[in-house]
């Protein structure tokens, strides 16, 4: 207060002061309501709230701490683990967007970590983005409509335990596992489970409608190119059944 009164520091520079003792996942859940207010989805609040976690625990406890060679360091690291550029981004943006709020709110002066750049995703590409041909989304059509159904049909095995068979107490049911569902056996699976459910029509029934709209919605995603939040947001008001 001395300092401010003899013009040495600003009102300003003195409440950014005080900001540095404090914990900064406190400084950090107010972000998230600021984040939460603007209309960020639940998702992507937990996101962040899940990065920036991770970081503050390896570099940062409050804001003072707060250093780009810090930072670099540990991405770095990270880099040398074999995280990707993308994922390494993401930490980067997160935490660089937490520090230009937290100019914007007189929490920090300014962002030690503005120079910081992103690395080239480009150039460390981990999965190869590409169209579907025909013949994969007629696979993926059948898939999901027999996926439901064929989870029932698979074999299961029991492990091989010995010691237990000759105490008398058989593997326990958690134990056992089933056989992978492939293209080649999914028809055969599905059919097999219909002879092993045939008791029980009505679930059948559930079966093949929830394959029935699970295909439903990828022809529909593919055939409109909507993506899955837009085609999820859709009421039936929205439809118009009786168009050409």
């Amino acid at each position: 207060a001395e300092l401010v009164r003899s013009e040495v520091i600003s009102p300003t520079e003195a409440a950014t002061a005080d900001h540095q003792r404090t914990p900064i996942a406190d400084h950090f859940a107010a972000y998230l309501n600021h984040v939460r207010a603007k209309g960020a989805t639940d998702t992507h609040v937990a996101d962040l709230k899940r990065t920036a976690e991770r970081l503050f625990a390896d570099c940062f406890a409050t804001l003072r701490d707060i250093d780009a060679e810090k930072l670099e360091s540990w991405l770095n690291n990270r880099r040398a683990e074999g995280m990707s550029a993308r994922t390494r981004n993401t930490y980067l943006q997160a935490v660089r967007g937490f520090c230009k709020w937290c100019v914007q709110a007189e929490r920090l002066t300014t962002n030690p970590l503005i120079r910081i750049a992103k690395a080239d995703e480009k150039s460390d590409r981990r999965r190869q983005r590409r169209s579907m041909t025909e013949a994969e989304l007629v696979t993926l059509l059948q898939v999901a409509r027999l996926r439901p159904l064929a989870e029932y049909g698979r074999k299961t095995s029991r492990p091989n335990d010995d010691e237990s068979e000759a105490n008398g107490n058989p593997p326990k049911r958690s134990k056992w596992t089933k056989a992978v569902l492939t293209l080649d056996t999914m028809s055969a699976v599905a059919e097999r489970a219909r002879e092993r459910l045939a008791h029980n029509p009505e679930f059948i029934e559930k079966l093949e409608r929830l394959g029935r709209e699970r295909a439903l919605i990828y022809k529909m995603l593919v055939l409109t190119g909507l993506r899955r939040g837009e085609l999820a947001s859709l009421t039936v008001g929205q439809l118009e059944l009786d168009g050409p």
